[in-house]
């Protein structure tokens, strides 16, 4: 995108990054789920004069974000790999409560279910089952370990 020329704004900067378990789990459960991955998309504010610097600052943080490692309740490995895509939007206005953060359009086929719409941006809904799904990218400090149920 070009320069804007504008003075300081508020942006707030959508970014996406890969989780990944990697090593042999030292035990695994029911929930464990060994081709599984996990995305996650954070939006981050930032002040900057044009979106070009908005992203620059966007990406910088987001490589610090995903640089760290950590081990999960399996015993594995967590790594975060931030996938080189932003995704920039001017706020009207500053941050506040009931301020509108980012905004982001999609052209779909009109025979495509709203569900299925759903699905794609916030994931199937699991149910209760889900947080034990995601216990192989969590921080074994916070989650402790894993039952052995091998």
């Amino acid at each position: 995108m070009g320069r804007i020329d504008m003075n300081w704004s508020w942006f707030g900067v959508k970014t996406i990054y890969r989780i990944e378990a990697f090593g042999r789990p030292q035990a695994i459960d029911s929930a464990y789920d060994p081709d599984a991955t996990l995305i996650e998309e954070r939006i981050v504010l930032f002040r900057a004069r044009s979106f070009d610097e908005a992203i620059r600052r966007a990406e910088k943080e987001a490589t610090q974000y995903a640089a760290s490692q950590h081990r999960n309740p399996y015993g594995q490995t967590v790594k975060m790999r931030y996938l080189k895509s932003c995704d920039a939007f001017l706020m009207d206005e500053s941050p506040g409560v009931s301020v509108e953060v980012f905004s982001a359009t999609e052209v779909v086929h009109k025979q495509i279910p709203d569900d299925e719409i759903l699905d794609s941006k916030l994931g199937k809904q699991r149910g209760s089952n889900d947080r034990q799904q995601r216990l192989k990218f969590l921080h074994q400090e916070l989650a402790g370990t894993a039952p052995k149920n091998s």
